[in-house]
């Protein structure tokens, strides 16, 4: 079965499973955890404790709100 999983991580990508994360980080004013699996860092919501959705991302990249931490 971790050879399917191999496959499909290295056709399609990692999944960044919410497991396999680390603690948060915070470094110029942006939190985020890492992937323990490919080392992408993945943004976190320091007020709510969980990672943010790529709507919300998106949102905060493109300046139509403020970038705090836990805006909605």
């Amino acid at each position: 079965m971790n050879s399917m999983s191999n496959l499909l991580s290295l056709l399609f990508g990692c999944r960044h499973k919410l497991d396999r994360l680390s603690r948060p980080f915070t470094h110029s004013e942006q939190t985020y955890k890492v992937c323990l699996d490919c080392g992408r860092h993945v943004p976190y919501d320091a007020v709510l404790f969980r990672p943010l959705t790529r709507s919300e991302i998106k949102r905060h990249a493109s300046g139509g709100t403020r970038c705090e931490p836990g805006y909605r």
